[in-house]
């Protein structure tokens, strides 16, 4: 049978797109306004590669992050770098054959590009505290406070993706880094309400969303929930309650589901009591509007325990920056 040539048709890779000059003039007014606003209350621009080590975003990854092979999981773009390089200890120093330790053991690494702007802010803090550290410039054990903004296209592999989703796209990010104060989750508040302003949009357009982990994690941990890996699964399920609603959420806590694409979605396969709990706890919320309406039903569910009794102490902490989010009646 003869073979046909094969032809070169000129398209793009699907959840990839091109620019053009309007979209092009909207994304740079966008980053613009938002810088101004980022730069204007000291956070610092601050730009890292698109391509990083694998092992350094791991713990940070989607899905199951690197296994233990070493293999990057689905949820990011991963490739061996065809240049060897050392293998290092948990002390930084490089791994000895161990037949011959005059051999230091080489690797091609695993290189994965970003797939968000936190995972690398998280290796860039810790490496100039790792190389502080060695030039002996780190002198107290409490963390440097670090703020910086970042903007920049991240990439995520999907099999298949949803109507209107990419696999390419950009973030503009701004955080602050070193300090647990809850002037911090205040401020970010403050930031991104002048940033949308500054982009067009008017006050009362929007919502800010807050989210305490500690409140979370806590009446998880009532229900009977006490593995660590369990209670990230569930966290990272309800994350996407807003995405997928409560029954999207149900059936990733249960069996799974499959999503508009067509991909099957796999479920934790939690018990039908456990997963009533978790949904009749959101459920509790859904037609709450007032800020201290839910502060108050929080801590009449009384869910006792230290974790979520801060983070009900941090949410009530953070009202006091805001009174009006107490005081208005229309939210």
């Amino acid at each position: 049978m003869e073979n046909k040539k094969r032809g070169i048709i000129p398209r793009k890779i699907k959840g990839f797109r091109d620019i053009d000059p309007s979209l092009n003039q909207l994304k740079w007014a966008i980053v613009d306004g938002a810088r101004k606003v980022y730069k204007a209350y000291g956070f610092e621009h601050w730009d890292t590669p698109i391509l990083e080590y694998a092992d350094s975003l791991g713990k940070y990854m989607p899905g199951e992050g690197i296994t233990t092979e070493g293999q990057v999981a689905e949820g990011v773009y991963s490739f061996r770098n065809p240049e060897q390089e050392p293998v290092f200890d948990e002390k930084g120093n490089e791994l000895k054959d161990s037949n011959n330790f005059d051999k230091v053991i080489y690797e091609n690494h695993f290189v994965a590009l970003r797939y968000d702007l936190t995972a690398p802010l998280a290796r860039l803090y810790a490496e100039q505290l790792w190389q502080d550290k060695l030039k002996g410039l780190v002198k107290t054990e409490k963390a440097p406070l670090f703020r910086r903004y970042q903007f920049g296209p991240v990439f995520r592999f999907e099999v298949k993706i949803d109507p209107g989703r990419f696999r390419e796209f950009w973030q503009l990010d701004f955080d602050s880094v070193g300090t647990s104060d809850v002037s911090a989750d205040a401020e970010v508040c403050m930031v991104l309400s002048d940033a949308l302003e500054k982009i067009g949009l008017k006050r009362g357009s929007y919502i800010i969303k807050v989210n305490n982990r500690k409140v979370l994690k806590g009446f998880l941990k009532n229900i009977g929930v006490i593995d660590e890996e369990i209670e990230k699964n569930i966290l990272r399920v309800v994350d996407k309650l807003d995405k997928i609603g409560f029954d999207g959420m149900q059936q990733e806590l249960g069996m799974g589901r499959t999503d508009l694409s067509g991909a099957a979605i796999k479920g934790l396969e939690l018990s039908s009591d456990l997963i009533k709990n978790i949904t009749d706890f959101f459920k509790n919320f859904k037609e709450t509007k007032s800020r201290k309406n839910i502060l108050e039903r929080l801590n009449n569910l009384t869910i006792a325990n230290a974790s979520s009794l801060k983070g009900l102490r941090n949410c009530v902490k953070l009202i006091m920056f805001f009174p009006q989010w107490v005081t208005t009646k229309k939210e």
